[in-house]
């Protein structure tokens, strides 16, 4: 079955599933585990929470920042028994969408690096940076992730959108 997993979603698939993202500055990071052909997709969007206001009615844990959704994403395997020790990990996304150069797509890539080295994983495949935007397809039956990359980055005009 297809499963989107939009922005701030954690999605836990098992072996007929395949979980779909499109990222830009957006960071997923995917968790397979071999023997029990169950995976985790995350779709990150900012690295961390630094202690605003949150959305209206969002959870304890705001997954749309990387060090709340790396905790989740923990949470939601050991739910099924599950150790993000015991899984593969690969990394995607976190390129530079905009002309005007924000680097919020790098800085989510070096918060999703330095959490997945902290919790002692290696990430075995890796898609990031760059320009442009990626569409992803985690096969999790077998563990497999597609990557379509379209590069370039968009020039937002100074000021409206007069003609």
């Amino acid at each position: 079955m297809i499963r989107h997993v939009h922005a701030g979603d954690i999605v836990v698939g098992g072996p007929e599933d395949e979980l779909r993202a499109i990222l830009g500055s957006c960071v997923a990071v995917t968790l397979w585990h071999p023997l029990r052909r169950i995976g985790v997709m995350s779709h990150i969007v900012l690295p961390a929470h630094r202690g605003g206001r949150r959305r209206k009615g969002a959870p304890i844990e705001d997954t749309r920042f990387a060090d709340e959704a790396w905790r989740a994403m923990q949470n939601s395997l050991r739910e099924h028994g599950i150790s993000v020790t015991e899984c593969q990990c690969k990394l995607f996304g976190g390129a530079q969408v905009f002309a005007s150069g924000s680097e919020v797509g790098g800085d989510n890539v070096r918060a999703l690096r330095d959490l997945l080295g902290q919790s002692g994983l290696t990430i075995v495949r890796e898609h990031v940076e760059g320009t442009g935007h990626r569409v992803l397809r985690f096969m999790v039956g077998t563990g497999d992730v597609w990557v379509s990359h379209r590069q370039g980055t968009i020039q937002l005009p100074a000021k409206g959108f007069e003609q």
